[in-house]
């Protein structure tokens, strides 16, 4: 298994196994409804996405978009804590930036990181959200390489990504 399909289900596994003390949730997500998707364009492709939403990846350079939605009863962890569950799964991780910002007139916090998965670099660009009782996570994993050439897909994903 490629080491960014790695970091990809790790995002996606932490509702589906319950990794996440913050409970994302202990048991089988609920999903959020009604959401309008845009795939992002070719080479884009969708992956099966057992654990998370949805998933996208360039065949070309590894490069992996996706979301995850978790609806379920519980606690209301806080964004950093959202995001720190999230990134516990990678070594070495290296902060390059972080931004609080409004995202479908919520509060959101992006945060792109370097870190590794079993000694290989990963690019990491990740955008944490709560809307309507559910805590969104909006990802972008690739390689350094593969994180200059596909940025703008995930940029526009992010623009096309639709919470009622």
């Amino acid at each position: 298994m490629s080491h960014l399909i790695k970091i990809a289900l790790l995002f996606g596994l932490l509702s589906a196994v319950g990794c996440v003390s913050v409970s994302l949730a202990p048991h089988e997500a609920k999903r959020a409804k009604d959401l309008q998707v845009t795939p992002p364009d070719r080479p884009f492709e969708s992956i099966n996405s057992r654990a998370g939403d949805a998933a996208w990846k360039n065949q070309n350079t590894g490069s992996i978009i996706s979301y995850l939605s978790d609806c379920s009863d519980g606690s209301d962890p806080s964004l950093a804590n959202l995001r720190d569950e999230i990134l516990r799964g990678l070594e070495n991780v290296k902060v390059q930036s972080e931004e609080n910002l409004i995202y479908q007139n919520r509060k959101a916090l992006r945060t792109y990181v370097l870190g590794e998965v079993d000694g290989i670099t990963s690019s990491v660009d990740l955008l944490v959200l709560k809307k309507n009782s559910c805590s969104f996570v909006i990802s972008f994993v690739s390689s350094p390489e593969g994180f200059q050439r596909d940025r703008q897909a995930f940029g526009l994903f992010l623009k096309r990504f639709e919470i009622p």
